[in-house]
């Protein structure tokens, strides 16, 4: 299996529930376009919002800023980046709108 997740400037990497589902934190490995491949020590999910925060075993510089928790306005460009569903490609599919 696959699937894509983020860095936070904390160290943790955010992901879907659904993409790491059925495993445990010692099971998973990661394997960035740029790095060397690394594991996980720990791992928190909650299946209501389909979110997985997992705690890399070496610490990773760099990462994002999570920005203020408010609503957008209508109409802002919005953007994601992954392997949805059944999409086995080698790359990540890009989607963008508004």
């Amino acid at each position: 299996m696959k699937g894509t997740g983020f860095l936070l400037s904390d160290g943790l990497i955010v992901t879907n529930n659904h993409v790491v589902e059925g495993c445990t934190a010692e099971e998973m490995r990661a394997n960035p376009f740029d790095a060397v491949g690394f594991g996980f020590s720990k791992m928190a999910t909650d299946k209501n919002v389909d979110l997985a925060l997992l705690n890399p075993s070496r610490r990773l510089s760099g990462g994002l800023e999570l920005g203020p928790n408010r609503d957008s306005p209508l109409g802002s460009a919005v953007s994601t980046w992954g392997f949805p569903l059944t999409y086995n490609g080698p790359a990540p599919l890009l989607s963008a709108g508004t």
